[in-house]
């Protein structure tokens, strides 16, 4: 299962109290279906803001 490195990123940068909350939750089924789409989607997102040259992106 790829993640996004962003995400990851993210999180690692993160309290460890929110780590170990985001790996329980993670390790949920449904909870990693959910995570696989949202970072899906913020990939698509990515794609279409890189092809249209913007350099600057956040997904906030």
């Amino acid at each position: 299962m790829m993640y996004d490195p962003l995400i990851f990123d993210i999180v690692l940068k993160s309290p460890l109290k929110f780590q170990k909350a985001w790996l329980k939750e993670r390790n949920k089924k449904f909870h990693i279906h959910r995570t696989v789409q949202k970072v899906k989607k913020m990939l698509k997102i990515y794609k279409m803001i890189k092809k249209r040259g913007q350099k600057t992106f956040d997904f906030e």
